[in-house]
């Protein structure tokens, strides 16, 4: 099993969801318009929206076995560096590497404007490999600042014994775009929530450009998010009060700002949502289908992010979950396709 595996596409709290049955509202390039539109006028803000204010942790479990964590906070930055908010992302994860353990840890601090752009912030990004006998350890970093309409940080990378290796980026234009980073798009909910007569599902969707960097910083990957919104279709969740669809879209960073494709219908449906109750606190979280690690949530405050890990425990229920999605995968090849 690979240790990037362990970690959801954005956060443990968002889940791949897509609806069956329903009809499908393909947005074209007018619509994709009216959106970047709209989501230019939801950002226009001057100071912090409490709402939008989230913390929000979960243990991941191989099994019974705590094999790591995700931690997501969204804080009132009280104009550190000239920003409004501060994003702190923090995830743990260990694995076995052949007779190996591996262990990554990623901590983020990423300061943000009052429309949820990126301002400046640091990442740094440990891997350790611990044999019977030694350990050794990797570890890249980063400081990213954004400037005008230029993105530039300076990267540090040190293994073990190896001097430090330090390289400088080349300031990158925007165009104009000024991008939110990935986790920060949860904060968007409290923003649409609160203009004045906003309903769920009935309110215009809106498109806004997110930023993802890997957590390493050798690149980083601009996409444009098409953003609707919903009442919860559970009824049986009485807490749930919102929902959030994100559509991640295909576009290109040019000249003439952040050119996008209208999305295919097979494309349109896949969807991360975001599900949240009447004080924007983030809803239950499903299994990932592609790993069997569960997510349990858990109260941020409280997570003891030193806990150590038991290497031993993580290898025996990785290799009992592995050799159960084998079996998995094994029936599916072997169940007949129905002839229609």
């Amino acid at each position: 099993m690979k240790l990037l595996m362990l970690f959801p596409l954005v956060f443990a709290a968002v889940f791949f969801s897509a609806h069956a049955g329903d009809v499908i509202a393909v947005p074209g390039a007018v619509e994709i318009a009216q959106g970047l539109e709209r989501g230019k006028n939801l950002r226009v803000q001057s100071g912090v929206i409490p709402d939008a204010l989230i913390s929000s942790a979960v243990i991941l479990k191989a099994g019974a076995v705590r094999c790591g964590f995700t931690l997501i906070k969204i804080e009132d930055a009280h104009g550190e560096g000239g920003a409004k908010y501060k994003l702190t992302e923090r995830i743990k994860g260990a694995a076995p590497r052949g007779i190996d353990m591996e262990v990554v840890e990623y901590i983020g601090t990423l300061m943000l404007d009052a429309d949820l752009g990126l301002r400046s912030g640091t990442q740094v990004t440990t891997k350790t490999v611990t044999s019977e006998k030694s350990s050794e350890t990797e570890t890249v970093s980063a400081d990213i600042v954004v400037k005008g309409d230029e993105m530039s940080w300076v990267r540090k990378e040190k293994r073990a014994g190896d001097p430090e290796f330090i390289d400088k980026s080349e300031p990158v234009k925007l165009h104009g775009i000024h991008p939110i980073p990935h986790n920060a798009l949860v904060c968007l909910a409290a923003f649409a929530a609160n203009e004045q007569g906003f309903k769920a599902g009935v309110s215009s969707p809106f498109c806004v450009p997110s930023l993802d960097t890997g957590g390493t910083i050798d690149s980083f990957l601009i996409q444009p998010v098409f953003i609707e919104t919903d009442a919860p279709r559970d009824k049986t969740n009485t807490t749930a009060k919102l929902v959030m669809r994100l559509h991640i879209l295909q576009g290109e960073l040019s000249e003439k700002g952040l050119q996008i494709e209208p999305p295919s219908p097979e494309t349109w449906t896949d969807t991360l949502d975001w599900t949240f109750d009447a004080k924007f606190h983030i809803g239950a979280l499903p299994t990932n289908p592609d790993t069997l690690i569960t997510a349990e949530m858990v109260d941020a405050d409280k997570l003891d992010v030193n806990m150590p890990l038991d290497f031993a425990k993580i290898r025996e229920a990785i290799k009992v979950l592995d050799a159960k999605l084998q079996k998995q995968k094994d029936n599916e090849r072997l169940t007949p396709i129905p002839l229609k």
